[in-house]
């Protein structure tokens, strides 16, 4: 029978008591040597020494009893690691129901996670690729990075050795989730970690322990001194900045580490923020405070764009966001979970699909303020952009991580009203930007519903009048005797025309007339030529219409051109009395056939119609100005223009 592993003994370093509270531990740190002591069935083993911890701020420290949902957990062991962005800890915690997990503390985020048993993962991973967990769903590869464990503290699971650099790959799912694969040295398998970030206050903590020793929260305001040239630093987001640049001496200085450490000199720049540093806002409902400005540019076929950066941050979310200037247009940015989008060619966003607009390299050029990460100029990153205006979202991908943020088109109007700085609406934005809507769009919505409804009207009004029978006006037939008995005898070869006015009559109206001419006409043809005239004011509406008939054998087959019923619509001379004054003819050397002239007053004429749709039709210029506003979008993608 296999006798359980002892939970106290000495260190067998120096001899001073160690305890193991949790029985899946499998290493201590001696508080009083530092060494780390691995057990391993009845034996006790000292397999190094560990140095002192970087003091990092944390509000955590060994001993803290907390809640997370209904479990209750007890912090008893601490890993700190550290990369070239920074320090981050490591807590390893004991919950409850006699399981344990970590509780990672990073740039003021908190991450709880558990050991999941083996299941299929990748062996090698990198920045967004995606890949499925049993049970769990789809994970985002966020970042990957080698970090190098520099201390320890309290129990641990597993012992572990000061400088080792385990390959790691921190994740995000779609519902919210966080998971860590701890990739080691790439010989073994993948351990998978699974949980989730929670805000602070989701821990519940106790009170610190008395024993604990914690570094007190860093100082804001000007009650730091920048260690180069001795001026008061001001820190704006204390907790939060990694590094910041002092507005005195200009040097970069680091404070991942604690006390300020100075990275270096930077360049001084060739261009200030429009808005100044230290600037509060409420934006978008959002109240903001500038802490950050960097300069950053691209070069594209040898030409190179700059755009400017402010750094926001937000207390009520505790969390930062980003407005961007470039050429007079400005964008509001906030931090999005990569496995919340999916990218292609394009890229998509909760059902929303935005197109690949541009794909370059990013440089820092200058930097102002401070910033929850290590930057410094010169820094470089794969920028690409996809635009669904006004709406876009940005991934930058570089140093091992991709970040996903989403872009909101903002107006100058709006930034200047946010800021006080009225300067920015008096300068006319260079061309149209990349999330720039169209600014006729309400407009064109509005007289689209105008349009669809005018024409529909019109077309009601059309078929209305084509099923009204227009009111006749002038009804007379001629037959060959009343076309002959005027004007003589006909002799075969002798050109006729039969001379018609009509009585005087009302037109009330202004509406188009309509000439209808009928005969019987056999092979032949019969004619009227005259005109509508007003009596009154003397206008006139000239006419001429022809009605034929032929027929005839060709190749064997019967022809015919049928056209005994001929009208032609005219305008009106006018509301008034009027008369109607025709010239019938006939074919020469032809019998006069039947003729019958009448005269339809107030239709809706073919012309009439297409002068009304001639109303609608000028609205088009808007669908090409709205195509003109996309092509000059698009003469600033770099990928190849609009489709």
């Amino acid at each position: 029978m296999t006798q359980a592993a002892p939970r106290q003994g000495k260190c067998p370093n120096c001899g001073a008591p160690i305890e193991f509270k949790l029985g899946a531990s499998r290493a201590t740190v001696c508080g009083h040597c530092q060494a780390i002591v691995a057990r391993a069935g009845q034996d006790f083993t000292a397999v190094g020494k560990v140095a002192d911890l970087i003091p990092t701020g944390s509000r955590i420290a060994l001993g803290s009893h907390g809640v997370i949902g209904k479990l209750a957990f007890d912090v008893i062991g601490r890993l700190q690691y550290q990369w070239e962005q920074g320090v981050w800890d490591e807590w390893y915690v004991a919950f409850a129901d006699g399981r344990w997990g970590w509780l990672a503390e990073a740039q003021g985020r908190f991450y709880v996670t558990r050991r999941l048993s083996p299941r299929p993962v990748p062996r090698r991973v990198e920045p967004g690729q995606s890949f499925f967990v049993e049970g769990l769903g789809r994970f985002t590869v966020s970042d990957v990075k080698r970090a190098r464990i520099v201390g320890a503290q309290g129990e641990l699971p597993d012992p572990v050795k000061l400088g080792e650099s385990p390959l790691t790959a921190d994740c995000e799912s779609e519902k919210g989730g966080f998971a860590t694969l701890d990739l080691g040295d790439g010989t073994g398998e993948p351990v998978l970690y699974a949980g989730r970030q929670v805000p602070f206050e989701a821990l519940h903590l106790g009170e610190t322990p008395d024993a604990a020793v914690v570094r007190q929260p860093r100082p804001s305001g000007e009650k730091l001194t920048c260690p180069n040239c001795g001026a008061p630093l001001s820190l704006r987001v204390p907790e939060q900045s990694v590094r910041v640049v002092c507005e005195s001496c200009n040097h970069l200085l680091d404070t991942s580490q604690g006390a300020f450490r100075v990275i270096g000199a930077l360049q001084r720049g060739r261009k200030e923020p429009r808005i100044p540093l230290g600037s509060a806002g409420l934006l978008r409902e959002r109240q903001l405070l500038v802490v950050g400005w960097i300069l950053r540019s691209c070069t594209v076929d040898g030409e190179r764009y700059p755009w400017g950066e402010y750094l926001l941050w937000e207390e009520k979310t505790q969390s930062f966001a980003w407005l961007v200037e470039s050429e007079g247009h400005w964008q509001l940015g906030t931090p999005i979970s990569v496995a919340d989008v999916h990218a292609a060619d394009d890229a998509e966003l909760h059902g929303k699909r935005f197109r690949h607009f541009s794909s370059v390299k990013a440089v820092v050029e200058q930097v102002l303020g401070e910033f929850y990460w290590a930057v410094q100029t010169g820094d470089e990153v794969q920028s690409d952009v996809y635009i669904r205006p006004p709406e876009g979202l940005s991934r930058e991908l570089g140093g091992g991580e991709v970040n996903w943020t989403h872009l909101e088109h903002l107006e100058a109007a709006e930034v200047a009203r946010a800021f006080d700085r009225p300067g920015l609406v008096q300068e006319r934005p260079a061309g149209v930007g990349e999330l720039q809507p169209w600014p006729h769009a309400a407009t064109w919505r509005t007289m689209r519903r105008w349009m669809v409804g005018a024409v529909l009207a019109l077309l009601l009004l059309l078929l209305a009048f084509a099923a009204r029978p227009a009111r006749v006006l002038v009804d007379q037939s001629f037959t060959p005797a009343e076309l002959l008995a005027t004007d003589g005898d006909w002799a075969p070869g002798s050109e006729r025309v039969h001379a018609y006015l009509s009585s005087e009559f009302e037109l009330g109206g202004s509406g188009a007339l309509r000439v209808e001419l009928s005969s019987n006409a056999a092979d032949s043809w019969a004619g009227a030529e005259g005109a509508v005239i007003n009596t009154v004011s003397g206008e006139a509406a000239p006419f001429a219409v022809e009605a034929s008939y032929y027929s005839g054998y060709e190749d064997g087959e019967r022809w015919t051109e049928d056209h005994r019923t001929a009208s032609v619509d005219i305008p009106s001379p006018g509301p008034g009395t009027v008369i109607v004054r025709a010239d019938l003819q006939w074919e020469e050397g032809r019998p006069p056939p039947d003729i019958r002239l009448r005269l339809r007053g107030e239709t809706f004429s073919g012309w009439q119609f297409l002068g009304c749709l001639a109303l609608l039709w000028w609205p088009i210029v808007y669908p090409l100005r709205r195509a003109a506003f996309e092509r000059a979008r698009w003469e600033n993608s770099n990928l190849g223009g609009e489709d």
